[in-house]
């Protein structure tokens, strides 16, 4: 930002101080620039925001040229979804939409029309910031984050600082067909609630709920094994929410309020999962 008599001016292009820009062209090539520093550039919606908030860089490795970081696929019963992978895209995949549609639907509904056509899931991730939805989609999803290193690691234990200098690969997700997603963000952004179970082979229902807030990251909530969803709907709701922790609390409402609304909202998914 540049300080001026009258208050602050948001900088432009203009006022960014010279950076190296790297243009990789392969997986590994790319990762050894992120490692060593660079900014990660891949739609560039998250990256302009930070500039726009003070963020001094000095190198950037442009992703647009890397191969492989981008698409969906299926195979061998694990659901891949490529870290370059615009919102819009990842939404209107078609073996996205067979294999989980809760999530196809409930990714394109995150963000503006803007944003899904440029902005990237790996992006939405790496930015650590709580209002993004993408660590509580894919949190609740109990997703794996594959890096370039070939370290993995679980959507809900992301961290911006820990994952800072490696680059993110890919989202992979197991046995989808067996998984029953539902994302409530009515209350956005007051609360989103993301709602996921999986079918076990003997009929029964086990999963968790994510809950999170503009301004918290979110809190995952394991649901008791269920086995008539729209009958225990209510029971399970306050069974998940009785583990909610006393400081998750928003300015804007508070822990009772986001105790209510959160058993009200899963209750009512867990009743049209059923349905």
């Amino acid at each position: 930002m540049m300080r001026v008599a009258g208050g602050l001016v948001a900088a432009s292009q203009y006022a960014l101080p010279p950076f190296v820009l790297h243009r990789p062209t392969t997986v590994e090539e790319a990762s050894r620039h992120v490692a060593a520093g660079a900014v990660a550039l891949a739609g560039g919606t998250d990256l302009v925001a930070q500039i726009r908030e003070g963020l001094a860089i000095r190198e950037v490795a442009d992703l647009s040229q890397v191969r492989g970081l981008a698409g969906v696929s299926l195979a061998g019963g694990t659901l891949r979804i490529g870290a370059g992978t615009t919102h819009a895209e990842g939404a209107a995949d078609p073996a996205l939409r067979a294999a989980l549609p809760g999530l196809a639907e409930a990714w394109g509904r995150i963000a503006t029309a803007r944003v899904r056509f440029t902005g990237t899931i790996g992006g939405n991730l790496m930015a650590g910031r709580p209002r993004y939805e993408g660590r509580l989609l894919f949190g609740t999803l109990g997703a794996l984050l594959r890096f370039a290193d070939g370290t993995t690691l679980p959507a809900e234990r992301l961290a911006g600082e820990a994952s800072r200098h490696r680059l993110l690969t890919d989202i992979l997700i197991a046995g989808p067909e067996r998984l029953l997603f539902r994302y409530e963000r009515a209350l956005r952004p007051m609360m989103t609630l993301a709602l996921c179970l999986r079918r076990e082979a003997d009929g029964r229902l086990s999963g968790r709920a994510g809950i999170a807030t503009e301004r918290l990251a979110p809190a995952f909530l394991p649901l008791p094994e269920l086995r008539a969803p729209a009958a225990e709907a209510e029971a399970a709701a306050a069974a998940a929410f009785a583990a909610l922790p006393r400081d998750f609390a928003d300015p804007m409402s508070g822990n009772a309020w986001l105790r209510a609304a959160g058993h009200a909202t899963l209750a009512r998914a867990l009743k049209a999962i059923a349905a």
